[in-house]
């Protein structure tokens, strides 16, 4: 049997950054669904908190790290994380109300979100290390 790795700690910086990402991820997932009632699945909810609580404490421990300059970069593509789980669960969904966001609509999101060329370039030139937890 396999040992599981212990979950990664956060200090307050860590824990600021991962609330900031969160809110942003909701408020993309709100628009996107256009005012319809919708609900976030334990996997879902389970999968991105297990990802990004590794890749915030990692990314933020990178050398030449900066919150301060990473967010103009990180929130908007954290709204898009949340938009695209919307878009995929929406487009499942039919007329389902409420619309149900799952595990399989969230690791699509983080796919698409990786793929976007701002993430992409970041990690090339040693950033990017949020795109990783999405």
């Amino acid at each position: 049997m396999a040992k599981k790795k212990a979950p990664a700690r956060m200090n307050a910086l860590a824990a600021r950054v991962f609330a900031e990402t969160a809110f942003q991820t909701g408020a993309g997932m709100q628009e996107a669904m256009g005012g319809k009632d919708y609900f976030l699945d334990d996997d879902a909810r389970a999968y991105w908190l297990t990802k990004h609580a590794a890749s915030i404490p990692k990314a933020l421990k990178r050398p030449g790290a900066d919150w301060e300059q990473d967010r103009k970069l990180v929130n908007p593509r954290a709204r898009d994380l949340g938009q695209f789980a919307a878009e995929f669960a929406l487009a499942d969904a039919g007329n389902t109300v409420p619309v149900q966001v799952t595990k399989e609509h969230v690791k699509a999101a983080s796919k698409k979100v990786n793929q976007d060329k701002r993430c992409r370039a970041g990690r090339i030139i040693g950033g990017g290390a949020y795109c990783e937890g999405s």
